[in-house]
């Protein structure tokens, strides 16, 4: 019985699983988040303010963050490739079957015009990702400044009040 053997380039790797969040990389590849396979929704992403929303009184989820490996964002040349893609328009369709050319005329106007559309694409993404960036920018920077005018702060009376309001609700 023959065994073979295979080469290094032969075997598949897995795809890594990374997030982005407050300027860190992590590798969430074998991480079981505890509600599920919801963290894939925000793979190759920047999950910086989903995390603050969800996890924001939770210590243990800082711990478990600070666990996990991780790297600085920017420390690969694809980082900023790869996080900030939200809203990107989609690569132009390469099929060649909707435009059958009759010539090979055709084909090179065919050609011409794919390259073009290319690199219209490739303005369009460059320009998501720059207006992506600063948006978020600017929602951390309005995030702060409302948090240190204490916007986000409870106000117990309040609190104390609606939940009287609904005590005398459910009475009445």
């Amino acid at each position: 019985m023959a065994t073979s053997t295979k080469s290094p380039d032969d075997v598949v790797k897995p795809k890594t699983k990374e997030v982005l969040i407050d300027g860190r990389v992590y590798d969430v590849t074998k991480f079981k988040h505890p509600g599920g396979s919801i963290i894939n929704f925000m793979l190759d992403a920047d999950a910086t303010d989903v995390y603050r929303e969800m996890h924001y009184r939770s210590k243990k989820a800082d711990k478990v963050l600070k666990a996990l490996p991780s790297r600085e964002f920017g420390s690969k040349e694809s980082d900023k490739k790869q996080f900030f893609t939200h809203g990107e328009v989609p690569a132009v369709n390469d099929d060649v079957s909707t435009a059958a050319p009759d010539s090979s005329e055709n084909e090179d106007e065919l050609a011409a015009i794919k390259v073009e559309e290319r690199k219209k694409n490739a303005e369009r993404l460059e320009k998501n990702r720059a207006r992506n960036e600063k948006l978020m920018k600017e929602f951390r920077e309005l995030e702060e400044q409302l948090k240190k005018e204490g916007i986000f702060d409870p106000c117990i009376p309040h609190v104390i009040w609606r939940m009287i309001e609904l005590v005398l609700l459910h009475m009445i």
